[in-house]
């Protein structure tokens, strides 16, 4: 069945918290408790969310050190919902403030956006300070497998903020809570679950540069690998792709166990027949062989993607959404 996880303060607020000590209470609630939401669910808890002003955070989070510390003693000594904490996120959130003039946008032109380039949101509401004269709205997408490193999911909302950039930018703290909304209906909701993953999400971010920045989308490639430090394939483009086995996490270096710079968006759950991703980072900690991730497609050209649509009936079809 197809379910994520995401941390869940069931108190419903009329108005956005503005108080510290609502805020800390918010905090704490949320890292102690996990929701699993699934098809069944998804319509339920999406218009409680957008109606009833509960707060949610897309992360879940460990409830403990090690399985011999209670959970009371680990409140009382750390925070629960801090970033170094995190067990997974699978869920990829935007805000969408419209408070600068030169970033203004409309859900409309947001969804739009999104089909085109291959990123179907799961659902978008307004948020608790929308108003008529100045719509805040925020947007949610499904990432196809849990992401169990924080540095993955710090990629992957760097490409979207790049996608969207009038979304907030403090979107990319995955740590982040997010409170309900006004309306008792969603802006939007897919209930057939689409899904998003990094690969298709790089692919179309450059394909989005090279639409956007026509002959100089490689510096803007260029800059997205320094910031991220990923590394660059022999053509130039971001070395993320789709890998058919697992991959290592840990390299032998000089004799000692060192984090590995390929970086693998693991799944959890045993059973599941779901994809390894490859993140191939320039961090300097790792001796990392390309030979190690196999992949299963070619390296592609961003004016390969822009064209294909013309010259592919199967393209068109997926795209348009008739097949």
């Amino acid at each position: 069945m197809t379910e994520f996880k995401v941390s869940v303060d069931w108190t419903r607020y009329k108005s956005k918290p503005t108080k510290k000590y609502q805020i800390a209470d918010i905090s704490e609630c949320i890292g102690n408790n996990h929701y699993t939401i699934t098809q069944d669910n998804l319509k339920s808890f999406v218009k409680v969310l957008s109606g009833d002003g509960i707060t949610f955070c897309p992360a879940t989070f460990y409830r403990a050190k090690s399985e011999s510390e209670s959970l009371e003693v680990f409140n009382r000594t750390t925070s629960l919902k801090r970033e170094n904490n995190i067990e997974q996120t699978q869920l990829l959130v935007l805000d969408f403030d419209n408070d600068k003039s030169d970033r203004k946008v409309s859900w409309e032109q947001v969804k739009d956006r999104a089909y085109k380039y291959n990123l179907p949101p799961l659902f978008a509401y307004e948020t608790q300070s929308s108003s008529s004269d100045n719509m805040r709205f925020r947007v949610a997408f499904y990432n196809d497998v849990p992401i169990t490193d924080v540095r993955a999911a710090k990629i992957m909302q760097d490409a979207l903020l790049t996608v969207f950039p009038e979304a907030d930018p403090s979107s990319k703290a995955i740590s982040r809570m997010y409170y309900g909304g006004r309306s008792t209906e969603p802006l939007h909701l897919d209930e057939s679950m689409p899904t998003i993953n990094i690969e298709s999400l790089i692919r179309n971010m450059t394909l989005y540069w090279k639409k956007k920045h026509k002959n100089h989308y490689r510096r803007k490639v260029t800059e997205f690998a320094k910031r991220n430090k990923i590394k660059l394939t022999e053509k130039g483009l971001l070395d993320i792709s789709i890998a058919n086995d697992a991959i290592e996490t840990q390299n032998n270096i000089d004799g000692k166990i060192s984090p590995s710079n390929l970086y693998n968006i693991t799944i959890i759950g045993p059973g599941e027949n779901l994809p390894n991703y490859g993140i191939h980072l320039d961090d300097g900690t790792s001796t990392y062989s390309a030979e190690k991730t196999l992949k299963n497609h070619a390296e592609y050209r961003a004016e390969m993607l822009e064209s294909i649509e013309q010259t592919c009936i199967l393209f068109r079809e997926f795209d348009s959404g008739e097949r």
